[in-house]
């Protein structure tokens, strides 16, 4: 796709308001009401849930970990039909340095995020004169899980890009890519 789900347009620079589109928790097919460019304030349980999956430390500890590319179900895809949500394989293949090469290749807007306890300063966005948040950090899911308490996904600053993980504590920016066409239709 050109732009994000729920974007207004194809983003005109790394920060542009109205290409940021929606934000998405893990394995939901609805966006959250609302935006980060408005308020910084935890999410509205009430609306969007409170079952979120918190890491703590030792939690991997002796477990075996397993990747899954298809952590996120199909039926909760947000995704129109032909197009589906990144792998971290498929997000790894861009080989997207920082926000700057984000933009570039693929017109990927630093977007702001959501999260279930709220912002703190610092953590990925700034606060404008006119009261409004500005992204530093842009965040997109990926569809593959990190065993069965984590999920990648792409995140970059004006400085770098890193293949993450994180837990559904965090609503994110989503792109969809197109489908790849094969003789027997999948």
């Amino acid at each position: 796709m050109d732009r994000n789900l729920g974007a207004e347009r194809v983003a005109k620079h790394i920060t542009d308001d109205p290409s940021f589109g929606n934000i998405y928790r893990w394995n939901s097919a609805t966006a959250y009401p609302g935006n980060s460019i408005d308020t910084p304030e935890p999410w509205d349980t009430s609306v969007w849930g409170d079952d979120a999956i918190n890491l703590k430390p030792g939690v991997l500890d002796k477990k075996e970990v397993k990747w899954s590319d298809d952590g996120w179900e199909a039926k909760n895809s947000p995704c129109p039909a032909g197009f589906s949500i990144p792998t971290k394989a498929e997000w790894e293949a861009e080989k997207i340095l920082n926000a700057a090469d984000a933009f570039s290749k693929l017109r990927l807007p630093m977007a702001m995020f959501r999260y279930r306890e709220g912002y703190e300063a610092g953590r990925g966005w700034t606060q404008r004169s006119d009261g409004s948040y500005a992204p530093e950090v842009g965040y997109y899911w990926s569809r593959t899980t990190f065993g069965d308490v984590a999920f990648y996904d792409l995140n970059f600053t004006e400085k770098r890009a890193d293949l993450g993980f994180v837990t559904t504590a965090y609503g994110l920016s989503m792109r969809c890519i197109k489908n790849r066409w094969s003789l027997f239709g999948f």
